[in-house]
C-alpha cells in the first residue's frame, strides 16, 4: 500500500476496502493476488496463559499466547464490489498483507528432486514436474494441488480421461501427493499366473501321492 502503516478502525463495521482507501490504494509492484489477512484467534488454554504468564514475570518470556490464521483475500473483488462479502469487515489487532511480486513456483512432494524455479506466464503443471526431474513410483498424479500465495488451493480434477490441471500463478507451490506404490499390470499378471501354478503343483504332486 501507498501508506502502509498502523491505523485504527473508525468504526465496527470498517471493512478491507475503507482501509485500502485510507491507505492510499495499492502501488505499482503489489501483488494483489497474494493478499491476505494475519488475524488473532483461538487464545491458548487456560494452563498454557498461566504457565506463560509465570515466565514473564521472570523475565524469560515475552511472547502472546496467541494463535494466528491467515485469511485469503480477492482484492480484485473487493475493489470491484465494496461491501460485498468479498469485502471482509476487519478485527482488532488484524493486519492486511500485500506481498510484492514473487516471481518464482515452488514444487514439492512426489518428485524426483523438489525444487524451486522462475515463474513465466502461462507455465503448466507439466513442465513444473519435468523440473523436478518428474515424479516417484507412488506419485498420485491424479490428485496434484497447486497452493496459492495467499493460502488458496486448487486440485487437478479429472473426467473420464481427461485432467485439468489447475492455473499456476507467481509465488504457487505445486505438490503431487504420495500414495501406496501401484503394481503394473504385467507384474500383478506374473504373480498370479506364479500363484495358480504352484497351486496346480501342489495338486499334481497331492494325485500321484494318492495313486
Amino acid at each position: 500500500m501507498q501508506y502502509a502503516g498502523k491505523y485504527s478502525l473508525v468504526s465496527r463495521v470498517e471493512r478491507v476496502s475503507d482501509l485500502l482507501k485510507r491507505a492510499g490504494g495499492l502501488i505499482g509492484d503489489a501483488y494483489s493476488k497474494g493478499a491476505f489477512i494475519k488475524r488473532e484467534s483461538i487464545k491458548a488454554d487456560t494452563i498454557s496463559q498461566v504457565l506463560l504468564d509465570s515466565l514473564k514475570k521472570a523475565g524469560l518470556s515475552n511472547e502472546s499466547p496467541t494463535n494466528v490464521q491467515n485469511i485469503a483475500l480477492d482484492i480484485e473483488q473487493i475493489l470491484k464490489n465494496p461491501g460485498s462479502y468479498y469485502d471482509l469487515v476487519l478485527a482488532d489487532k488484524d493486519e492486511i498483507v500485500i506481498p510484492k511480486v514473487d516471481n518464482k513456483v515452488t514444487i514439492r512432494g512426489a518428485v524426483l528432486r523438489p525444487v524451486t524455479i522462475s515463474y513465466h506466464e502461462g507455465i503448466t503443471m507439466s513442465e513444473c514436474i519435468s523440473s523436478a526431474g518428474g515424479i516417484t513410483e507412488n506419485a498420485r498424479r491424479n490428485k496434484a494441488y497447486v497452493v496459492y500465495y495467499n493460502g488458496r488451493s486448487k486440485r487437478t480434477k479429472t473426467f473420464g480421461f481427461f485432467r485439468f490441471n489447475p492455473r499456476i500463478e507467481p509465488g504457487s507451490e505445486v505438490v503431487l501427493p504420495e500414495g501406496a506404490v501401484r503394481k503394473d499390470a504385467i507384474t500383478t499378471i506374473l504373480q498370479y499366473v506364479t500363484i495358480f501354478a504352484q497351486i496346480g503343483t501342489s495338486l499334481a504332486t497331492l494325485q500321484l501321492l494318492s495313486k
